[in-house]
């Protein structure tokens, strides 16, 4: 038997046998797995990094209130005014840690207008109480509501979110 200058015997039926780990295949394919390995690392840090910090859900709903404001003239009454009741029940959801998502509008306008154990702010609930009564007018008048009033309504109801908003920032 013959040894080559690993000190092995790699001769098989007259053959030189390489192990695989020391072709240079084997290199090929480690360095190809090695630059993938890098780029995913890299990929991830770039994601990480570009990342935006997440924001506060009020905030965030006022946003998308403000981004409505362009859309009014495209929108029917009956659809903005689900929504933007929906919005007005998360906010006071999200302000005084209620569930309100799940109660029907009346019983959320009693809950407001009666319960006073509730330091809630009077402005928020007038507001809520008129953009309440302009979704009864749109819904079972059959979108008779102006443009001006939803427009009117988005307004007082930003407006009064806002300042919700900047009153906590005072706060802390």
């Amino acid at each position: 038997m013959s040894e080559n200058k690993y000190g092995l015997d790699l001769e098989i039926g007259g053959l030189w046998y390489i192990p695989f780990w020391k072709t240079t295949v084997f290199y090929f394919i480690i360095g190809i797995i090695l630059i993938f390995l890098l780029l995913l690392v890299l990929y991830k840090l770039w994601r990480w990094k570009s990342k935006k910090p997440a924001q506060d859900p009020i905030v965030m709903l006022v946003q998308s209130l403000r981004e409505r404001e362009n859309k009014l003239e495209k929108i029917d009454a009956q659809v903005f005014y689900l929504d933007l009741i929906f919005k007005f029940k998360k906010f006071i959801g999200y302000k005084y840690q209620l569930e309100l998502i799940n109660k029907t509008d009346s019983e959320v306008k009693k809950f407001l207008v009666k319960d006073h154990s509730m330091p809630i702010n009077h402005e928020l609930i007038n507001t809520f109480v008129e953009v309440l009564d302009s979704s009864y007018t749109a819904r079972f008048a059959k979108n008779a509501v102006n443009k001006d009033k939803m427009g009117s309504d988005l307004q007082k109801t930003i407006h009064v979110m806002q300042q919700m908003i900047n009153e906590n920032c005072e706060k802390l």
